[in-house]
């Protein structure tokens, strides 16, 4: 079993830029079902992370890929993700309710 889960400003960095990513492609409720669902298995499927490096790599540099990988490996690291996928969301939200709808055109 991996040590309890720390994560450095850096990695705090890194999880809010992912979420960022996931929210733009309006992938957040998928992203949060696979990682609901995925939680028995958190290891098993960050070690499937590991194989999927080549093609993740065109998404963030490998010291970050690896980085998520590491930070999936706990428990914990996926409830990280989940939150921050969620706060983004509601960021997101709140940016689109303040943005004034133009009027119809006649």
């Amino acid at each position: 079993m991996p040590p309890p889960l720390v994560l450095t400003p850096e990695d705090e960095k890194l999880v809010a830029k992912i979420a960022s990513m996931i929210e733009r492609r309006q992938l957040s409720a998928p992203a949060i079902m696979v990682l609901e669902m995925g939680r028995p298995l958190n290891f098993v499927a960050s070690q499937f992370l590991v194989f999927l490096h080549p093609f993740a790599t065109m998404l963030l540099n490998p010291k970050e890929y690896e980085r998520f990988v590491a930070i999936l490996e706990h428990r914990e690291g996926i409830e990280v993700f989940i939150r921050a996928i969620a706060s983004e969301l509601d960021r997101a939200r709140q940016d689109s309710e303040l943005v004034p709808s133009s009027p119809p055109k006649a």
